[in-house]
């Protein structure tokens, strides 16, 4: 294995996210999505987001990340899956989500990328940026 001089920022970060437990991790460009926007505009026009009219409000903000951090060049994106063999045993009773057994996956997540955040500020000094957890109006799987 080659040592981490050899390694590119981009593997670097990768390769301490998984050391943090994520599951995926991926880097792409802060870029409008432009693609998206029409995609998005039409869904909720039709309906399709059921009552959860926030999801129609800021169709621009949602598509482009630089909105809400202006001199981004870069989003890390991770991934954690939740699941768990834990589910509701006695019959009759509400079934519940799987994300719900255990500690909120909201403050997992924030965690794990507070210590990836406090990461990469040490590999590249001057480093700025901000941490979402369902908590940005951004098309995350986008």
């Amino acid at each position: 294995m080659a040592d981490s001089a050899d390694k590119t920022v981009s593997v670097l970060i990768k390769e301490k996210a998984f050391e943090f437990g994520f599951d995926i991790c991926g880097i792409a460009p802060s870029r409008p999505l432009e693609e998206r926007k029409n995609i998005l505009q039409s869904w909720c026009n039709e309906g399709m987001n059921a009552g959860m009219n926030y999801l129609s409000r800021d169709i621009d903000k949602r598509t482009d990340p630089r909105s809400l951090v202006p001199d981004a060049r870069s989003l890390i994106v991770t991934g954690l899956n939740y699941y768990t063999d834990k589910k509701q045993k006695k019959p009759g009773v509400p079934v519940l989500s799987r994300y719900a057994y255990g500690e909120s996956y909201h403050t997992v997540i924030e965690r794990k990328l507070d210590k990836l955040f406090s990461y990469i500020r040490n590999l590249i000094p001057g480093t700025e940026g901000r941490l979402f957890v369902d908590s940005a109006p951004l098309l995350e799987k986008a």
